[in-house]
């Protein structure tokens, strides 16, 4: 069975959608106008049919979602394939064109008949309304925006099937060039569609009037939808924008009440600033507790996983370990100058740098070392359980995991296998102390004699 999220096969469906445009332009305007049908359009019918046999095919052997979940049974897939568009899908494989030009040759009004049986290839549109789903919950569009988008399709698609029915009860005079009596339907269907119409283009006959009055009031109808989707719009489009207007004014109402000093007020703002710019505001935290477990565990995994294994610590941890890991680890964010570790503070957590810069700074607040994206500080503090040796100071605005003891401790107790590892490592460590603190004090010994 075939992947439906698969890139191929979701290419091939937007390919045969498009195809089911071509037909929906096509088929409607060759039995209003009865042009001559080149080789070259013949070939493409071609096309089209071969094209929407190998869909039926596709169809019968692709996934589908049942009560739920992804079915890949052959049996449920294709009962229910057959109960659902499988009869659509087959009308409009069926050849029409060719058996009228093939058989009846001879009789027009037969080739006529049997061309408006090409109309059933329409009936495949209504699989649009997947797509506008599909790209309302997965794609990075903005809602209105794809209202607005398949909405003017289909308007658009309206005139000129509204053209072809002008066409068709002879509103236009014939005209020696078959683009020319289109473009004049086309004209009068716009017109009437947008207004009531300007007078150069009448109906003279009962049904063409019915006809202008049945276009005029759904005309009405386009309008009033097109100006409320267009207010929608210009209020949604910015909705994030919006909120972060709202905090700031929120902010200085606050700021007025309390007096804030200016400094501090600018580094709130500035704090609030660096959200919306880097996030456009949202709370990581509050996304991922709206989650179910299931899906929190996936998202953090792959937010975190990078970071998880440059962790000489974690690097040989289990995969299941590596899942609990990434679902506890919590984001923080630090602004420049803040210090994330304080020298002499007992260590109870360990940090991972997402985004941002921070540096190790000796005791007269010098640079020693830099940490950037991928870096991690803090490990020893989670066996260890020791004192900070030194200060290390956000550079830029830091986004950081954090992962607390009392977390790290009960993944242990969850994984007594990889406690063994902690162990081991534990002890390698507490050996090499002593050795890296006799160079230390050697290495400043040594700067204090230079000086």
């Amino acid at each position: 069975m075939l992947d439906p999220n698969n890139t191929y096969v979701r290419i091939f469906h937007y390919s045969i959608h498009l195809l089911v445009v071509y037909s929906a332009i096509e088929v409607p305007l060759r039995f209003a106008l009865d042009y001559e049908v080149t080789p070259w359009l013949l070939a493409m019918d071609i096309v089209v049919i071969s094209l929407f046999a190998v869909d039926i095919v596709v169809n019968f052997n692709t996934a589908l979602m049942h009560r739920g979940e992804l079915c890949k049974d052959p049996k449920v897939v294709r009962s229910k394939y057959l109960r659902g568009w499988f009869g659509i899908d087959l009308l409009a494989t069926i050849p029409f064109e060719l058996i009228a030009t093939g058989l009846f040759s001879e009789t027009h009004r037969v080739i006529r008949i049997i061309r408006l049986l090409r109309l059933s290839r329409l009936l495949k549109l209504v699989r649009f309304n997947k797509i506008s789903r599909d790209w309302h919950t997965n794609r990075v569009l903005n809602q209105s925006v794809v209202r607005l988008v398949f909405f003017s399709f289909w308007i658009t698609l309206s005139a000129h099937w509204l053209a072809c029915g002008w066409i068709l009860l002879g509103g236009v005079s014939a005209a020696e060039h078959v683009g020319r009596e289109y473009l004049s339907a086309l004209y009068w269907a716009v017109t009437t569609l947008t207004t009531v119409g300007y007078g150069d283009i009448t109906p003279i006959t009962v049904p063409q009037t019915i006809y202008t009055m049945v276009v005029m009031l759904f005309g009405v109808a386009v309008y009033g939808y097109v100006i409320g989707n267009i207010s929608t719009l210009l209020v949604n489009t910015d909705e994030a924008k919006a909120r972060y207007v709202s905090k700031i004014e929120e902010l200085n109402a606050f700021f007025t009440d309390k007096c804030l000093p200016y400094e501090l007020q600018e580094k709130i703002r500035d704090y609030y600033n660096h959200l919306w710019q880097s996030s456009l505001g949202h709370d990581e935290n509050q996304i991922l507790s709206d989650l179910p477990p299931t899906l929190r565990t996936e998202v953090a995994l792959f937010l975190n996983r990078d970071i998880i294994q440059m962790v000489p610590l974690f690097r040989n941890a289990h995969e299941d370990f590596v899942r609990e890991l990434a679902s506890h680890l919590r984001p923080a964010l630090f602004m420049p100058g803040d210090l994330i570790i304080h020298k002499g503070e007992t260590g109870d957590q360990m940090y991972f740098i997402s985004r941002g810069t921070a540096e190790l700074l000796d005791d007269e607040n010098h640079p020693l070392a830099t940490f950037t994206d991928g870096s991690f500080f803090g490990e020893m503090a989670l066996i260890l359980s020791q004192p900070r040796t030194a200060n290390i100071r956000a550079v830029e605005y830091c986004d950081v995991y954090i992962l607390r003891k009392n977390t790290f401790e009960k993944l242990l107790d969850k994984f007594p296998d990889f406690r063994e590892e902690i162990n081991k490592i534990l002890e390698a460590r507490r050996q090499a102390l002593p050795g890296m603190q006799e160079k230390a004090d050697r290495e400043k010994s040594e700067a204090a004699r230079n000086e």
